[in-house]
């Protein structure tokens, strides 16, 4: 069986048909490096449908329904057209008036493309391609004390780098450990004075006693070179003995999620100015020091998980105690620092005692991440106990918990008396059938998927079907 190659087309060009489009395009490919012309391409018109900002129309005249953030995302983008230029055919094509994105592919070049307004004029597009090999990129990681305030970002000038937290990464495959040349991560490289790596048979020089372990440096900071670009999880595990505490996620894990594209260079593109692209903050529990000369006060509260717009509960309805959340006091009376950080127990309830009277900022999470850091502000007057009764804070994730048993009396429902089955296989599946998390019941026939990700708001629960019949 022949394969389709990049000398072999895989699609052919559309016939240039007037009768039912309206302009011609026609696609000019560069070399991003020297802007050269690529002679041999294929590419791909795709219908724009992910909606119109509409910025260059005054705001009384945009039709919000076209906002990207307001438009039901389509199923998917319909191919217009498609064509090749090469030295029998022309990279041209007849389009009708509308928004299009152009796709372009060609060999020893990367993949890339761009956007097209078609108005019933003719027109060029011009589309810069990434010669290969393509550029190696880097990740950079602070890991910060999360203490001026407690809140999970690094509050720069305020908060200082922390030293011998390892650093370690991952992808969609599991736990990376060498860079693309097969070296331990953190291996080092002769170079020659203008920077550039010192090849030897084709492959560069590793001095010798790099690699292995990468560690942050004394101002908290880490660089994994020679990365090939792609979707990575970056984690930072403390010392050991320590007890240190993470407070920064993005979407509810512990692992930070760092997309990289060729040549990076490890920083971050969104701040403006030099960050490193992944930032993970820490903080320690702390009691409050030796007796105030003011009468001091408590705090109680039991925290609790927010259910957000779940039928039959009504919107915000506050559901079961969070399990041994974090909490953390600043003191926003002076000069917001950290004060205090304690753990409340498996109810969720909390106990703050030996507070001096001040204004405090509360900071209140889990050990998992699976909440979202929340804040609340605490007045504390000498001697007074401040009661803050139930406090609900947000999930990044959605759960599913519930129960396998043996059903005596076939109602479906556990009564009284009904045993649970334990070590049952229980499965949530993708729209397509695809297993999405599995998990197995306790001694006592429970299970629970702490975090569930679905973006409709559906995930199906299932027992496997391999060791019980229901």
């Amino acid at each position: 069986m022949k394969k389709n190659s990049m000398e072999e087309p895989a699609f052919k060009g559309t016939t240039h048909d007037k009768t039912r489009n309206n302009a011609d395009l026609t696609v000019v490919a560069k070399d991003v490096i020297n802007g050269a012309l690529i002679s041999s391409f294929k590419f791909i018109v795709n219908e724009n449908n992910v909606g119109d900002p509409q910025v260059d129309l005054p705001v009384d005249e945009r039709d919000s329904n076209l906002f990207p953030s307001l438009k039901p995302g389509a199923s998917h983008s319909p191919v217009i057209a498609t064509g090749e230029s090469s030295e029998t055919s022309t990279p041209m094509v007849a389009l009708p008036n509308g928004s299009y994105l152009v796709a372009v592919l060609s060999p020893r070049y990367k993949m890339g493309g761009n956007w097209v307004t078609m108005d019933g004029a003719n027109k060029t597009l011009e589309v810069a391609l990434y010669p290969n090999p393509l550029p190696l990129s880097k990740i950079r990681v602070h890991v910060f004390h999360d203490n001026n305030p407690v809140n999970g970002e690094d509050d720069i000038p305020l908060e200082s780098g922390m030293v011998g937290f390892s650093i370690i990464i991952g992808d969609a495959v599991g736990e990376v450990t060498v860079d693309y040349f097969g070296n331990p991560l953190g291996t080092e490289y002769e170079r020659d004075e203008f920077g550039n790596l010192i090849l030897e048979v084709g492959n560069p020089i590793p001095i010798p006693g790099t690699g292995g372990k990468i560690l942050t440096d004394s101002n908290g900071d880490a660089l994994i070179d020679n990365l090939p670009p792609g979707k990575y999880g970056v984690q930072a595990i403390p010392p050991d003995g320590t007890d240190w505490i993470q407070t920064t996620t993005i979407e509810g894990t512990h692992t930070i999620d760092a997309w990289i594209e060729e040549g990076n260079n490890g920083y971050s593109p969104r701040e403006g100015f030099q960050m490193p692209l992944v930032w993970i903050g820490f903080v320690r529990p702390m009691e409050f020091g030796p007796p105030s000369p003011w009468e001091t006060g408590l705090i109680t509260g039991r925290v609790r998980t927010v259910i957000e717009f779940i039928p039959p509960f009504k919107p915000l309805t506050l559901g079961g105690p969070v399990d041994r959340p974090w909490i953390s006091l600043c003191d926003i009376g002076a000069n917001d620092q950290q004060v205090y950080t304690g753990r409340g127990d498996s109810n969720g309830n909390f106990i703050i005692k030996n507070v001096p009277p001040g204004l405090y900022q509360m900071a209140i999470w889990d050990e998992p991440l699976d909440y979202i850091i929340s804040f609340r502000t605490v007045q504390v007057q000498p001697g007074e106990t401040v009661i803050m009764g139930d406090i609900g804070i947000p999930r990044w994730y959605g759960y599913i918990k519930g129960t396998v048993f043996n059903d005596l009396n076939g109602n479906g429902v556990r009564d009284f008396g009904e045993v649970g089955i334990p070590n049952v296989t229980v499965n949530t599946r993708f729209k397509d059938g695809s297993i999405q998390y599995s998990t197995i019941t306790d001694m006592h026939g429970n299970y629970a998927f702490n975090e569930v990700f679905e973006l409709e708001r559906l995930a199906v629960a299932e027992v496997d079907f391999t060791r019980t019949r229901l």
